[in-house]
């Protein structure tokens, strides 16, 4: 138990560097820098996002198959497994590098990915080959924190990585702010990854463990039996996951031009729709392991009795933060980055539909995967980018904008969300509708709770935007705490089982 709420608590790191990078540095970013350098920063992480796809897969199959082996009490062949898939990923990212110095040198084919030149050539290469270097890194070491699952040491791991990004996002802040532009931020990026980010978890895992010190191998047949029909299983949704993320960013850039705003819109709403998304989907990673090692150990009645049961309590705070979010969107985007952006509440309830209606997608899906069976989502992923592309084609008459991001949702909810959250890996569950409905009527009340305090404003109470905030804030928490009492018990003593 304690284990676990530790792991749990881990996660706070993350979520704290996740607000940082995605509300602090894009803050200082759009004031200090202008909507159209923020756009020609977020296309360059989109684009080399995209060349990190050449993963394919394989992060997820050998860090599951390390920690299958050391589970089943062959730590020796975790360790050979270990070292054989830390050759692969070295390279990976040296092919990654490549393909990042053939795009910075073709800027007419940067310009079809949507990447518009924002200074001249030499500066927008150099920015370029900067950010790919930094990744090309992070995929050489990407397999390091399989090891903290070996060892439940997650939440270590979780906090040295967290670490690392928080001094990278500082790096990246400070050299805006100081005028180093966006040639000074790429610069800080690389050098934080490649200095603190690539060595902190390497060092640390050689000092503990020193048989998992970081060492290559030649990959041999029996450690790469059976990887192949894995690595495609969960490299189809892993590229399919990132062409969704981020293919919207490159597509609307390269159809509106630069500096145009809509990018950025885009960006930052669905920023804020991913908040509670952000927040879960760390504590759904912790229980997604949990379940996958009991899965791993024959108790599959302990994993779908308490799948079913704590579809409640996702429902509820998903409900709960979706109502707030919606509530707030306009006094949030405004707070945040100024009269820059405009806000489009339609955009904001279409990007956070796929998990109001199906608030536990999260975590089935990090059960799927944890537990080495992912077709539900490879499939599901498969299906979302044709899904996509016929939405967007269907609503030939609808603004760009509105256009992606209901190809984007809808296409979620029809493809993965949905099918995910009902069939999960033990069949339909006799909640979900109820769990659904629950969810939505929390929202709704969050919401109504939002407006109704807004009305009161208007009619006389004297009341300015932070005030306000924080008391709808109060009224929100007290439903939160209402079902805190009505259910704390029960939900410790469903951790306490998690945890056995």
């Amino acid at each position: 138990m304690r284990r676990l709420v530790n792991d749990i608590v881990g996660q706070a790191a993350p979520i704290i560097v996740s607000l940082a990078d995605r509300i602090v540095l894009t803050a200082v970013l759009v004031r200090t820098l202008g909507v159209a350098e923020f756009e020609y920063w977020t296309v360059s992480l989109a684009m080399v996002a995209v060349l990190a796809m050449i993963d394919s897969g394989c992060l997820m199959n050998f860090s599951n198959e390390i920690v299958k082996s050391a589970a089943s009490g062959d730590r020796a062949r975790a360790v050979k497994v270990y070292r054989q898939s830390n050759l692969v990923f070295t390279g990976l990212g040296i092919v990654l590098l490549l393909f990042t110095v053939l795009i910075a040198s073709l800027p007419g084919l940067q310009a079809r990915f949507g990447l518009h030149q924002a200074g001249d050539v030499a500066h927008d290469s150099l920015i370029l080959l900067l950010l790919g270097t930094s990744v090309a890194v992070k995929l050489c070491l990407s397999n390091t924190l399989a090891i903290y699952r070996v060892t439940q040491e997650f939440g270590r791991g979780t906090w040295l990585q967290s670490f690392s990004d928080i001094a990278r996002l500082v790096a990246v802040g400070a050299a805006v702010i100081a005028g180093g532009g966006l040639l000074g931020a790429a610069s800080a990026y690389a050098l934080v990854t490649l200095g603190t980010g690539a060595l902190i978890l390497v060092a640390d895992i050689g000092r503990r463990h020193p048989d998992f010190r970081f060492a290559l191998a030649l990959p041999t047949r029996d450690i790469m039996h059976g990887a192949q029909t894995n690595i495609a299983a969960f490299g189809i949704p892993y590229i399919a996951v990132v062409t969704m993320a981020q293919g919207p960013i490159m597509f609307l850039s390269a159809l509106v031009g630069a500096g145009a705003g809509v990018v950025t819109q885009f960006v930052l709403l669905r920023t804020i729709s991913n908040l509670c998304r952000m927040v879960l989907s760390k504590i759904t990673n912790i229980l997604g392991m949990e379940f996958a090692r009991h899965h791993f150990a024959g108790r599959e009645a302990h994993v779908a009795k308490t799948l079913n049961e704590i579809e409640y309590y996702f429902a509820m705070i998903i409900g709960i933060i979706s109502g707030f979010l919606i509530g707030h969107g306009e006094f949030l985007l405004r707070t945040w980055v100024g009269a820059a952006v405009a806000y489009d509440p339609a955009i904001l309830m279409l990007l956070m539909a796929p998990i109001l209606i199906f608030p536990t997608y999260l975590l089935h899906s990090a059960t799927i995967q944890y537990a080495n069976a992912p077709m539900v989502w490879t499939l599901g992923s498969l299906a979302q980018i044709g899904c996509a592309v016929l939405i967007y084609a269907l609503a030939a008459d609808l603004a760009p904008l509105l256009r992606v991001t209901l190809a984007v949702s809808l296409s979620e909810i029809l493809c993965l969300s949905g099918p995910i959250a009902l069939i999960s890996l033990y069949g339909i569950s006799r909640r979900t509708i109820l769990n659904r409905i629950f969810g939505i009527a929390v929202a709704i009340g969050s919401g109504a709770a939002v407006y109704g305090t807004q009305m009161l404003v208007a009619h006389g109470f004297a009341l300015d935007g932070f005030s306000l905030m924080l008391a709808q804030l109060s009224l929100v928490c007290a439903v939160a705490l209402l079902f805190h009492r009505l259910w704390f018990a029960r939900f410790v003593a469903m951790l306490r089982g998690i945890a056995q």
